[in-house]
């Protein structure tokens, strides 16, 4: 299934998944503003409201993680492992966590 995440709209996936996807998509690339009224209602075809609630939070949830990351230059050690021993960020950024009392941990030797 996850080989056809990439090409998902061709796919033979079941149209739920290709509308989860389409949120997705939308989303990410387009900060939400392309989820209109019809892809709702599409995906309340297949989906309960508190359904919709939940890949609305989850998908929120993973791009905000993958945000913080880029901007903290937090960066897999290999597929599947961060390394979070370190916190490169902006100067900005550190002083305003400076003065929160937040200190990145001593780096790992």
């Amino acid at each position: 299934m996850v080989a056809k995440l990439p090409v998902y709209e061709t796919s033979d996936l079941p149209e739920r998944i290709k509308l989860a996807m389409r949120l997705v998509e939308s989303w990410v690339t387009a900060a939400g503003q392309s989820v209109d009224d019809a892809l709702m209602a599409q995906l309340r075809e297949h989906y309960t409201d508190s359904q919709v609630v939940e890949l609305a939070i989850s998908i929120g949830t993973f791009d905000f993680s993958h945000r913080f990351n880029a901007v903290m230059g937090v960066e897999p050690v290999h597929p599947g492992t961060y390394q979070t021993n370190h916190l490169v960020a902006p100067a900005h950024m550190k002083a305003h966590l400076a003065a929160l009392g937040i200190q990145p941990p001593a780096a790992r030797a």
